[in-house]
């Protein structure tokens, strides 16, 4: 599957400590490959584009404030 190659080239590159910057919105992805995360929210336009929680997966999902919060 396509994004199973892009996972292991993602993890190839990781390992070879190289950055790298993913903008996605698919949490289960997210999930597999993310080392940090920067939360910028659900709005856009004026009320978008601030940073609204960043840190490790488990730190943004958790946290009340994040988009990206599981219920």
């Amino acid at each position: 599957m396509d994004i199973d190659l892009l996972e292991e080239i993602l993890l190839r590159l990781n390992q070879e400590n190289e950055t790298i910057l993913i903008i996605e919105h698919n949490i289960e992805f997210i999930s597999h490959v993310a080392d940090y995360l920067v939360d910028l929210g659900m709005d856009a336009g004026n009320k978008g584009g601030k940073t609204i929680i960043q840190g490790s997966p488990n730190e943004v999902v958790k946290n009340r404030k994040s988009s990206w919060q599981i219920e």
